[in-house]
């Protein structure tokens, strides 16, 4: 494993944590809201031996400095710049959560760099669908960035431990997405940030381009959870909107799909793509 930062679109630096052989296969990995590329490290051991394995700091989270203007224009223009710089035709893009919504749009813009399309619990629903207004989101947003505030590493550690995988390596991911400032611990997804974020999500949901449609819809994989079990009627209604040939795998987890199963989701990401 190997971290680097590039230089990307208008000097926005970029976070990269690398794995595997670079001649194979590239697998790109983007993470939700407010993670980081740290939280795909399980998954990215699992999988290098197999493949040449990238994640990346998203703009704003982590380690990443932001966009100018977060837009999913320039979430595009910036995606397209990191593919560029790994000196790849095309890759295997994979997300988990935002990071899902993010690789549908670039996707829909720039087809022939994506070889196959893996959407981890996300991608598939929209803010609609659990009756959330933008000004809804907003303030559970702002809300989630208040609540990642702790007085020591130590009170915050211990609030993450309750895990019942908590390893070193989920430690050091967690510790990622932190900062000390202040004398407080706390996100270092700033909550402009996070706004912009969210907006652009609900304003453009990408499960709009999965429709009954879609071209190529055999290059998509959609990973769905099944915790907790009283949000399964809303997903079930989510993935019934989809293009019937989308291969759609679940899985008894939370949304943190990387945290709960990793193992479990590398057995089915392998499976489908070798398939």
């Amino acid at each position: 494993m190997s971290v680097r930062f590039i230089e990307t679109w208008k000097d926005q630096s970029t976070r990269m944590i690398e794995w595997g052989d670079r001649r194979k296969c590239t697998i790109l990995l983007l993470h939700g809201l407010g993670g980081t590329a740290d939280s795909w490290t399980e998954v990215g051991e699992l999988l290098k031996r197999e493949y040449h394995v990238v994640a990346v700091d998203l703009p704003g989270n982590g380690r990443s400095t932001a966009l100018q203007k977060l837009s999913k224009e320039t979430l595009i223009e910036w995606l397209l710049e990191v593919v560029k710089l790994l000196r790849k035709d095309s890759v295997v893009l994979m997300g988990h959560s935002l990071g899902a919504e993010i690789s549908i749009y670039f996707n829909e813009e720039n087809p022939g760099k994506v070889d196959k399309l893996i959407l981890v619990d996300g991608g598939y629903l929209r803010d609609e669908d659990f009756g959330e207004s933008l000004q809804d989101v907003k303030q559970a947003v702002s809300q989630h960035i208040r609540n990642h505030r702790f007085s020591s590493w130590e009170e915050y550690l211990q609030d993450q431990r309750s895990h019942p995988r908590w390893n070193a390596l989920l430690e050091a991911s967690a510790i990622s997405a932190m900062v000390e400032e202040d004398s407080k611990v706390c996100l270092r997804l700033r909550e402009e940030t996070a706004l912009q974020y969210a907006k652009t999500v609900h304003v453009s949901p990408a499960c709009e381009r999965l429709h009954p449609t879609l071209d190529k819809p055999e290059k998509y994989l959609v990973i769905v959870s099944r915790r907790p079990k009283e949000v399964n009627p809303i997903r079930d209604r989510g993935v019934e909107r989809l293009n019937a040939e989308i291969t759609v795998h679940y899985m008894d987890t939370s949304h943190e799909v990387c945290m709960d199963d990793p193992i479990g989701l590398v057995e089915k990401v392998k499976g489908w793509l070798e398939s």
